[in-house]
């Protein structure tokens, strides 16, 4: 036989915290709690990691609301550039100040905005400042996070070098066209001959000094040589340098097809230039 005492006692349990058995009524879970107010954090900040003096760049800034209700707008986007990492010197007034329309919770929108560093700013690092809702015209659960830095690097503009060939000719073509006595078009034979070689820079940034490098091969790029290479001294943007190179032929296979007189500067790719395509020229050439 059960003991009713013991089975009571469990019913009763059952009753008081379960609501359990004959109907009766089961607590009611808690009321969810209010939704928390707006957050809004700058949850990305775009800088590039080099400006060239002058350039125009892109920045982007993309706020996002954190919290629990919208984010009523307008509210502003500030963004300020400052010469020192404490955000101490300012390089002017702010130069950013973008609207936005609000942000539901859990939505996020990316700002884009032009920036232009100055032609004299010095090189070395730039610091940059982002602020949402610099105003203070949306009360969030947390102000704390409205803020957002990155940093740059100011660098002087690239220089862009490209090489051209001017002229080829034999010595002796060479000693007959300044003697004034007629010459003819092909180079007449395997010996020393001219080449004129141009080097300008079309950068907008200086150039250190460095080397051109004279080269042929046929027409069928079958076979190739070199001669030594040559100095270029250091070019400021615009400036252009000349020389005339002393070449021997020496024994080269006679290719009825003709041959490429080539050039190249900055050999070694140790200039890092805005254009790297028009380090390289080429002629053709036929030899009788």
């Amino acid at each position: 036989m059960k003991n009713l005492r013991t089975v009571g006692g469990i019913v009763a349990v059952c009753f008081a915290v379960f609501g359990c058995g004959g109907g009766g009524d089961s607590v009611p879970p808690p009321p969810p709690p209010p939704p928390t107010s707006p957050d809004l954090r700058i949850s990305a900040y775009g800088v590039p990691a080099t400006i060239y003096q002058g350039e125009t760049v892109t920045i982007t800034v993309t706020v996002r609301n954190d919290g629990g209700q919208t984010a009523s707008g307008p509210f502003e986007i500030m963004t300020a550039d400052f010469f020192d990492p404490a955000y101490t010197l300012p390089v002017g007034a702010p130069w950013s100040w973008t609207e936005s329309s609000g942000l539901a919770p859990g939505q996020q929108q990316t700002y884009s905005v032009p920036y232009t560093a100055g032609v004299a700013f010095p090189v070395g690092p730039l610091y940059f400042l982002a602020v949402a809702d610099i105003l203070d015209d949306v009360a969030e659960s947390n102000e704390a996070n409205n803020t957002a830095t990155a940093a740059s690097q100011i660098v002087s503009p690239p220089p862009d070098l490209a090489v051209t060939i001017t002229d080829v000719e034999s010595y002796i073509q060479r000693d007959l066209r300044r003697r004034g006595l007629p010459i003819s078009s092909p180079l007449k034979e395997f010996g020393d001959f001219w080449v004129d070689v141009t080097v300008t820079n079309l950068g907008a940034g200086s150039s250190p000094a460095t080397d051109i490098l004279p080269g042929i091969s046929d027409i069928t790029g079958s076979w190739g040589e070199f001669w030594p290479s040559r100095v270029v001294p250091g070019l400021a943007p615009g400036q252009s340098f000349s020389t005339s190179l002393l070449l021997n032929m020496g024994d080269l296979p006679v290719v009825p097809a003709g041959y490429y007189m080539q050039m190249w500067v900055d050999t070694a790719d140790l200039i890092w230039e805005a254009d790297e395509s028009n380090n390289y020229f080429e002629v053709s050439i036929s030899v009788q």
